[in-house]
């Protein structure tokens, strides 16, 4: 589990800031009937006070380094003994339904913090392909 601050922060509509995608169904009267809690200029009634509307499940399922190579030990052209060829990803694919950038983060040591996303931006993808020769 972990506690998206992120989106607390962007579904509060207590002020003029950008804003997620999801509050477009917030509530503007008493009486809506809706998920997100009712619109208030600063917030005065608490609608957006720390709760668990914004834990979320953070597991997940991450392709986090992959190398395919190819070797040979025969000679080229007459000058190349040996070589290898290769291709390696980094962070190609993760698979969750966490609504945070990235459900591997950490954005502080301190104890108090951990399980808190405060938006640290997620690792790159990359891929590197590379060729080994020996002459």
């Amino acid at each position: 589990k972990a506690y998206n601050a992120v989106r607390r922060l962007t579904e509060s509509t207590s002020d003029f800031s950008n804003q997620s995608v999801s509050v477009v169904g917030v509530s503007l009267n008493k009486r809506d009937i809706t998920d997100m809690p009712r619109a208030a200029w600063g917030d005065a009634i608490g609608n957006n006070d720390l709760s668990d509307r914004h834990i979320e499940d953070a597991s997940y399922i991450k392709l986090r380094d992959v190398t395919l190579s190819y070797s040979w030990n025969k000679k080229l052209w007459g000058f190349i003994q040996s070589g290898t060829i290769f291709v390696s990803g980094q962070n190609l694919v993760c698979l969750t339904s966490y609504k945070g950038m990235d459900p591997e983060y950490a954005f502080s040591n301190a104890a108090f913090m951990q399980g808190v996303d405060y938006g640290k931006v997620a690792l790159p993808k990359s891929v590197k392909i590379g060729v080994n020769l020996h002459f």
